[in-house]
């Protein structure tokens, strides 16, 4: 380990190889709808200047030599702002007496980064439309910023609405526009803990002449979740499905680290976790009926189709 990156190297040659596929790969991306829906998406969130809306371009790879990787590598990647991960039977090891860990400073118990922090604009409805002439499918996005911190009571219960509308198989969406219309093969939901901004979004291929029923279907969804209580036989399926796949998650030395890691990506803490948690043997359809009339607005959507 120490060796890798006490004493990586970036070869010309390798680097045009490289440099050259990356073009290519940029350019067949743009050719995608997938790749168009989720560009306008996250740039119609995050106006430029701010970094998650900025995407890459064929020409960007112009404008970076070997030699300004080589640079960003020796400037960024140093022992003094490293994170070591250990997971398994490391409760033996003296971290302040291997001499390894002591020469490159990894030994030492530092405060995480301080968060940086974005200016976001106000949350407002926002049609986009990519045509793409012979497409045979479209991709919608649909999506918003979602106000409320990730350590926010609020948040661990809308990861729970989110599931029931398109989290997981069993989901609404994927009943709805999958199992009886057969408009798309998958529809799925997510939400995004990003440094400074949380993003709810939901994603689906779909034939192209069904993008407008399919369309109205993910908005007839939304709309049930705010005029109806969730039914509690289904709120209770779809908590134990989120239990079982928590423990899957930190079943193993291997998904433990990753956690780890990806807690400390994102600047969040185990009251993530402590919030879900409580949220999943708590919740109750009224709280998540509050939710869906409050962050499942139409008039508050980003809505972006590319393809059709």
């Amino acid at each position: 380990l120490h060796e890798l990156v006490e004493e990586t190297s970036i070869p010309d040659e390798e680097f045009a190889i490289y440099m050259n596929k990356r073009r290519q790969s940029l350019q067949a991306n743009l050719q995608k709808t997938s790749c168009m829906a989720r560009n306008l998406f996250f740039r119609s969130l995050f106006p430029r200047p701010h970094p998650y809306g900025d995407y890459a371009l064929p020409v960007d790879a112009d404008k970076v030599s070997a030699q300004d990787v080589r640079d960003f590598f020796h400037r960024c990647y140093r022992w003094n702002t490293a994170r070591l991960v250990i997971s398994g039977a490391c409760h033996h090891l003296h971290w302040d007496k291997h001499p390894w860990l002591a020469e490159t400073g990894l030994a030492n118990t530092r405060q995480r980064d301080e968060e940086r922090s974005f200016a976001t604009t106000p949350t407002k409805r926002e049609t986009l439309r990519h045509p793409v002439p012979g497409a045979v499918q479209s991709t919608i996005r649909i999506g918003r910023l979602l106000p409320f911190a990730w350590n926010d009571m609020q948040h661990a219960r809308f990861l729970i609405l989110n599931a029931i509308l398109g989290g997981y198989f069993g989901s609404r969406l994927m009943s709805n526009l999958r199992e009886d219309k057969g408009y798309t093969y998958s529809i799925y939901s997510r939400v995004q803990i990003m440094r400074g901004a949380t993003v709810f979004s939901l994603s689906t291929d779909v034939n192209a002449e069904a993008t407008d029923n399919a369309l109205k279907e993910i908005y007839g969804e939304m709309r049930r979740l705010r005029e109806e209580p969730v039914p509690t036989d289904e709120l209770e399926t779809v908590k134990n499905y989120l239990a079982g796949e928590f423990l899957r998650g930190i079943d193993g030395v291997f998904e433990r680290s990753e956690r780890f890691i990806q807690q400390e990506y994102a600047l969040v803490d185990d009251r993530l976790d402590a919030n879900y948690l409580q949220a999943l043997s708590s919740v109750t359809p009224q709280q998540l009926q509050e939710l869906a009339c409050e962050f499942l607005r139409e008039d508050e959507l980003t809505e972006v189709v590319a393809g059709r």
